[in-house]
């Protein structure tokens, strides 16, 4: 650890963590959404303030990455759905790329198979179908790739894996490259989306 400076930034990232906005699996697969929140107003301010600063979120994603056990990992679809289609349930990508979380064809036909549904590639156009699908690949089928390769599983691999790919991911892990560029704005861009959705939120307190 680096002392007081990196214990404060960690206690930032928890909070971020925890107020970011926790998608529950079963309420997905309706369409719905299931936040946590904490009574933790002063830091979500610092957490604001932080995202803004992109250097900061820099360092913050590496002390992240480097401390995998300080943060329960779970990563929230709806933000997934805002940097990659603008919440538009019909867009199609460059490359196919289907629905509110631009799954390609290949990967939502591995990953509707896993789950044991039968649902086709039409179905991405479905809001809750897509969303369901997106959040069993990040927060199930990402993590057991990461585990079989013994990549530590953190935001910042699972979101360099939906974006980049897993294999590109593991060369990089492997052979201690950094992230490229683009991936790295993809995560400070997936950060800044739980914060507005966060923002958004009506303040709740918990018990």
């Amino acid at each position: 650890m680096k002392g007081h400076t990196m214990t404060a930034t960690l206690l930032i990232a928890a909070t971020l963590a925890f107020c970011g906005g926790y998608v529950v699996h079963a309420a997905l697969a309706r369409g719905e959404q299931v936040d946590k929140c904490r009574d933790c107003d002063v830091v979500a301010r610092a957490v604001e303030a932080m995202m803004a600063d992109d250097e900061a979120v820099g360092r913050l994603c590496e002390e992240i990455a480097d401390t995998p056990e300080m943060l329960p990992v779970t990563i929230d679809v709806r933000a997934i759905a805002q940097i990659e289609s603008s919440g538009d349930a019909r867009a199609v990508g460059k490359v196919g790329e289907r629905g509110l979380c631009q799954i390609r064809r290949a990967t939502w036909n591995e990953w509707v198979e896993c789950m044991g549904q039968s649902w086709s590639f039409d179905d991405a156009f479905d809001p809750g179908i897509n969303r369901a699908v997106a959040n069993y690949g990040l927060n199930t089928r990402i993590p057991q790739m990461l585990g079989v390769y013994q990549i530590s599983d953190t935001v910042a691999h699972r979101l360099a894996a939906y974006n980049w790919g897993i294999g590109n991911l593991r060369y990089a892990v492997v052979h201690e490259r950094p992230l490229p560029e683009d991936v790295q704005r993809y995560i400070r861009r997936y950060r800044r989306a739980v914060v507005e959705l966060q923002r958004r939120s009506p303040q709740r307190r918990c018990e």
